[in-house]
């Protein structure tokens, strides 16, 4: 006969077992209910981007005929720490077939290389690229880019381009943003960040068709009138909403900052997203770097999301759609969380207690898949891949779904854990990447 401690024992692992099943399953569920979320506002993304702003796309290629001879003065930032491919790009973006424009430098640079070599270009510029070298990187990016916009008062732009270190304009690009945003008054203009440079390998491949899909998602949910992002490069912006609102110093996410601080100033923002705008950046160099990445815009996005919530939800200002995009954004990452949830605990739940979901389990999982998935091949379509580089997308766009969202649940998962993650530049493929140190 069994004594009173081994039926206690029983009882208690009877319980925790229990336990286990009955959390495994509500987290499940929870998992399928998120993804499915994030599913649905994919599929609504595509069909908007494809139906309507595709067709009626505002001055479609912006060739600049309602403009006749205004150019309205236009600032372009770029913030530089030991980004390599400034040297290269900042001597092209000195070359657009645009007459009203600047260059301003803000460079954090440690290496005097890069210094040196950007005060040559502003020397030989004829005052067309201002060069501002800091000696102390307060503030990070965001404070770079403040630095920058006080130094501009005196400029007294209409305009703001931001750009990457590693970004380079087309010629005539310039002169299609300021078409665009005249034409339809908007307040910010997000341009396309094609990651162009460094694409040939499979990774580079997905990479730049995964990009691609994130304007798609962009344009999108702008026609469905959710929360807008300016997404920290490509962008043409007014002037004078920086006189309302700075990047906040310090932040590992300050493009979703501004965003969220001028939303609650503005409560209204004429936002325009497109393809059609956009300038060639390149690819990781490497998966250290491709991973220093995903994680720092994870732990960033959820860091600003957190600390922000509450006094967006609790404005009654701000429309109830914008509130909506605002969530789905600031827990975006956390997708990689649920995926790994939603297709693990299932097989685990059935191995162990002989519990089965049937059919629920895995499509539950490949709806977000097919949405995921359909992103990446709708950036392949823009991006005017061939039938070749887009059945290799395809094949191999699970693994790379998969890939990224382990680094993005580590991210997520840090970021609740703590407060404070290094920033390190992306070292990048281009004609300086054997500079780049990983």
């Amino acid at each position: 006969m069994a004594s009173i401690y081994e039926l206690e024992l029983k009882a208690w692992e009877t319980f925790l077992a229990n336990l286990f099943r009955d959390v495994g399953i509500a987290l499940y569920y929870i998992s399928i209910a998120v993804l499915t979320v994030y599913a649905i506002w994919y599929y609504s993304s595509i069909l908007s981007f494809f139906s309507f702003k595709l067709r009626n796309n505002p001055n479609n290629t912006g060739n600049g005929t309602h403009r006749k001879e205004y150019y309205p003065r236009v600032a372009i930032v770029v913030p530089v720490y030991n980004d390599y491919e400034a040297i290269h790009t900042l001597q092209k973006n000195l070359e657009l077939d645009y007459p009203n424009y600047i260059i301003v430098v803000v460079d954090d640079s440690t290496d005097p290389t890069i210094s040196a070599e950007i005060s040559k270009l502003a020397l030989r510029s004829g005052g067309r690229l201002i060069h501002i070298k800091r000696y102390e990187r307060r503030g990070l990016k965001a404070g770079a880019l403040n630095t920058a916009l006080q130094a501009l008062e005196k400029h007294s732009p209409e305009y703001v381009m931001i750009l990457d270190a590693d970004f380079e304009l087309p010629r005539d690009m310039l002169k299609k943003y300021v078409d665009i945003a005249i034409e339809t008054g908007a307040d910010v203009v997000q341009g396309h960040q094609r990651h162009s440079k460094g694409s040939e390998t499979l990774f580079g491949i997905l990479y730049r068709a995964a990009q691609a899909g994130a304007i798609i998602f962009m344009a999108g949910r702008e026609v469905d009138e959710m929360f807008p992002i300016f997404t920290g490069s490509c962008a043409l912006i007014r002037y004078e909403l920086f006189k309302d609102v700075l990047f906040r110093e310090g932040s590992l996410a300050e493009d979703l900052r501004w965003t969220i601080d001028l939303l609650k100033t503005r409560k209204k923002l004429n936002y325009f997203a497109t393809h059609n705008l956009y300038a060639n950046g390149s690819v990781p160099k490497s998966q250290k770097a491709f991973i220093r990445q995903q994680i720092r815009w994870s732990f960033g996005t959820l860091r600003e999301f957190l600390s922000t919530f509450l006094d967006v939800v609790l404005d009654r200002d701000i429309d109830l759609s914008h509130k909506l995009g605002y969530i789905l954004h600031g827990l975006f990452y956390t997708q990689g969380i649920f995926v790994y949830i939603a297709t693990f605990i299932p097989p685990i739940l059935s191995t162990l207690f002989g519990v089965g979901l049937g059919l629920v389990w895995p499509m539950g999982v490949y709806v977000w898949l097919i949405g995921i998935e359909s992103l990446v091949i709708a950036g392949c379509v823009i991006e005017g891949y061939g039938v070749g580089n887009a059945f290799v997308v395809a094949g191999n766009a699970l693994l790379f779904i998969y890939y990224t969202s382990i680094i993005h649940a580590y991210g997520t998962l840090k970021a609740l854990a703590s407060k404070n993650l290094e920033w390190r530049v992306t070292s990048k493929r281009g004609r300086y990447e054997r500079l780049y140190k990983d």
